[in-house]
């Protein structure tokens, strides 16, 4: 790792390449296997998971990307793949996939822990936010904007949400 990062930015990129944990002592392995219920009721990994510029307010000891940071994870195949893996496991969780036809969509048969992500104003609503951000800074523009589009033409509509969480979202996004 470079010795000019931070010792939080090596941390997240140790986190990242499956070698380190997080600060609660989580790995990203081991995130990835959990079961919806736990990514439901676990608050202290996602900022860990999909990291974006700002501190957050819930975690602030998680780490945040940095300029130097988002320009590694370019380069880095392992942060790549890591990074599509945590994608994908995200999108189950919300019970959204990505079909090469139809873009997103939501999946048949989604559990109610996943429905309830859309359902409610709630936390999800804030980490999808955080999601679209990360996809964005992390050079996975196209997928934030494509996501976006789902998210507000099809989710937001269908179930009721509010204008204010679709202008965040749209932010997020870069559209």
């Amino acid at each position: 790792m470079p010795q000019e990062l931070s010792r939080a930015a090596r941390t997240l990129l140790a986190f990242y390449r499956g070698e380190g944990r997080t600060n609660t002592g989580y790995t990203l392995h081991g995130i990835l296997g959990w079961d919806d219920d736990t990514w439901e009721h676990l608050h202290d990994f996602i900022q860990w998971v999909f990291p974006n510029e700002r501190r957050s307010d819930f975690n602030p000891d998680a780490p945040t990307l940095t300029p130097e940071l988002i320009s590694l994870w370019a380069s880095d195949p392992v942060l790549g793949d890591n990074f599509n893996l945590a994608f994908a496991r995200w999108l189950r969780f919300v019970g959204l996939e990505r079909t090469a036809s139809q873009g997103f969509r939501f999946t048949d048969g989604a559990s109610s822990v996943n429905r309830s992500v859309w359902a409610f104003p709630n936390h999800n609503w804030l980490r999808i936010t955080r999601v679209l951000t990360c996809l964005r800074l992390l050079h996975h523009a196209d997928d934030a904007e494509q996501l976006g589009d789902f998210l507000v033409n099809e989710a937001a509509p269908n179930f009721g949400i509010d204008d204010e969480t679709v202008q965040f979202w749209r932010n997020a996004a870069g559209m």
